[in-house]
C-alpha cells in the first residue's frame, strides 16, 4: 500500500485508503472440508441406516473411492520420480567415480614420467661429463 504525504500522490493515497477500508469489512469464515472424520462418519452411518437414505452415504463412499484413486496415481507418480532422480544420481556417482580413477591412473603415470625423466637427466649429465673428459 502506499499512502504518502506528498501533494503529487494525493489521488493513489485516496484511493489506497479507500480499497484498506473496503478490506477492513472482509471477514473469512474457514470451513473443515476433511474426507477423514471417522467419528462424524459412524454417526452417519448409523442415522442413514435408521432413516433409509442412504444416497448421501453413497456419494459420500463415491467421493472417498475417487480421492483413493486420485491419491493413488499421485503415488505411484512420485514413486516414479523419485526412481528417475536415483538412477539419474546413480549414473552421476557411476561417472565420478570412473573420473576418479581415470585421475589417479593419470597420476600414477605422471608420477611414472617425472621418474624416467629425471633418470634422462641424470643419464645424460653423466655423458656430458664423460664426453668433456674425452
Amino acid at each position: 500500500a502506499t499512502v504518502s504525504p506528498s501533494v503529487m500522490a494525493v489521488d493513489e493515497t485516496i484511493s489506497t485508503l479507500m480499497y484498506a477500508q473496503a478490506a477492513h469489512g472482509i471477514q473469512n469464515k474457514p470451513v473443515a472440508t476433511s474426507y477423514l472424520k471417522l467419528g462424524e462418519g459412524k454417526a452417519r452411518l448409523e442415522t442413514a441406516g435408521a432413516s433409509g437414505s442412504g444416497g448421501s452415504n453413497v456419494q459420500d463412499w463415491n467421493q472417498m473411492e475417487c480421492r483413493l484413486q486420485y491419491m493413488q496415481a499421485e503415488l505411484e507418480e512420485a514413486q516414479s520420480a523419485l526412481s528417475r532422480k536415483h538412477m539419474q544420481q546413480q549414473v552421476i556417482i557411476d561417472r565420478a567415480e570412473a573420473a576418479e580413477k581415470d585421475r589417479d591412473t593419470l597420476t600414477e603415470q605422471l608420477v611414472d614420467t617425472k621418474e624416467e625423466l629425471d633418470q634422462s637427466f641424470s643419464r645424460n649429465g653423466a655423458l656430458l661429463a664423460h664426453l668433456k673428459l674425452t
